[in-house]
């Protein structure tokens, strides 16, 4: 459902915003999102450990929000063609293979989003390599804080370029699990107590950044019908890619987090190369 979510956020967005401002909606929700997360990480730091009932309370809560995001979302005036969209037909490898043999532009964003996953595969090794991330709430503090402080400003950048954003974001995560296992191998313990948290926010907010920005490029990238297909048949793509790249970067892992952590910069390098080749379709 989060999926289905997914397509039709993106074909809604497409067809209620113009060019130019979809970046800055997407960093906005981000943002905002960010700051709900940040006040739960805070709750939870308050509370300490967490009985059944009151993680039960806390999915309960959860539920209730996306209650009323479904009751805000219905009341979205959307301009609906004459018309139907179509998606990926009932045939759906079959079109979702054959549109990313033929399309070379959903084919190099496909891949360029598979690239990027460094920044999405990266933050479980980051906690591996460190034990000084203690506690649940942690880990919901940085990521909150990352995606309220990058959110904003990433999709301000993504309506500039959403590729060259990508590409920075992309770079940014990187360069940090570098420094993070070059830190882990020879700095001493002292300071790996400020520095793996300090990375871990740092991959994070560049997370944000490629998060918002790639959505921005597939919103602004195709319009019509093929918005539909794009994003359904991209979906589909990452879920086989995913588990591939998932399942290789947890072999390279039986070597230690850290050479998990330089696969996946390897990887992120790749992805800056090939996002910067993207044809850019950013408003200007």
């Amino acid at each position: 459902f989060r999926a289905l979510c997914s397509i039709a956020g993106k074909d809604v967005q497409a067809r209620t915003i113009s060019k130019g401002a979809r970046g800055q909606v997407t960093g906005s929700a981000a943002a905002l999102g960010g700051g709900a997360t940040l006040l739960t990480g805070i709750i939870l730091y308050f509370l300490g450990e967490l009985s059944i009932p009151m993680m039960g309370t806390v999915l309960a809560i959860g539920a209730a929000t996306w209650a009323i995001a479904a009751w805000v979302f219905s009341h979205v005036d959307e301009p609906v063609p004459e018309e139907a969209e179509g998606g990926i037909d009932k045939q759906w490898w079959r079109d979702t293979w054959q549109l990313f043999t033929s399309d070379d532009q959903f084919r190099n964003f496909v891949i360029v989003r598979a690239l990027l996953l460094v920044s999405a595969l990266s933050t479980s090794f980051i906690v591996l390599l460190s034990s000084n991330l203690a506690g649940l709430y942690g880990f919901v503090l940085a990521s909150g804080l990352a995606s309220l402080v990058g959110g904003r400003i990433s999709g301000v950048y993504s309506d500039k370029s959403s590729k060259n954003t990508m590409a920075v974001g992309a770079a940014v995560a990187s360069v940090v699990l570098v420094l993070l296992v070059a830190s882990s191998r020879w700095a001493p313990d002292a300071v790996n107590a400020w520095v793996m948290p300090i990375g871990f926010f740092a991959v994070n907010l560049a997370h944000t950044a490629i998060r918002v920005a790639r959505k921005t490029y597939v919103v602004d990238m195709a319009g019509g019908d093929k918005r539909t297909q794009y994003v359904g048949a991209a979906n589909t793509m990452m879920g086989i890619i995913l588990l591939i790249v998932g399942g290789i970067s947890s072999v390279v892992a039986l070597a230690g987090p850290e050479a998990a952590l330089l696969f996946l910069a390897l990887i992120g390098f790749l992805g800056v190369w090939r996002a910067r080749g993207l044809k850019e379709v950013s408003h200007t």
